[in-house]
């Protein structure tokens, strides 16, 4: 093969090489937008209306049920029932795994997590 076969021979390879990532580029599905970060757990408290029934989970793997009370920076009050008396408890948000809003109605509960 001559010298100049190869080089013609190369430059319609690199050509074609070019050609179709060019058209793979085109055809390539968009990538759909950075989904929203997802809410922090103090957002999500702050989500809840004061009073409401909830489920929290604890990092200690505690699980607790009763009515979200005042929430600060920190963390939030959980007013639960402890034998025949409401107890208070303070959670921080560093010890909270999750919480979710349980809906009195009947529905089942809906998870805020």
């Amino acid at each position: 093969m001559s010298s100049a076969m190869r080089q013609i021979l190369s430059l319609l390879l690199v050509w074609l090489l070019c050609v179709s990532t060019s058209l793979a580029a085109r055809t390539r599905v968009p990538s759909q937008a950075p989904a929203s970060p997802k809410p922090t757990l103090q957002e999500r408290v702050l989500e809840i209306t004061p009073g409401s029934l909830v489920e929290v989970r604890l990092k200690n793997k505690e699980k607790l049920r009763g009515r979200l009370g005042e929430t600060s920076a920190d963390g939030f009050v959980l007013k639960h029932a402890k034998g025949q008396q409401i107890e208070e408890r303070k959670i921080s948000f560093d010890n909270l795994k999750s919480i979710r809003s349980i809906d009195e109605g009947g529905k089942g509960p809906r998870a805020i997590w």
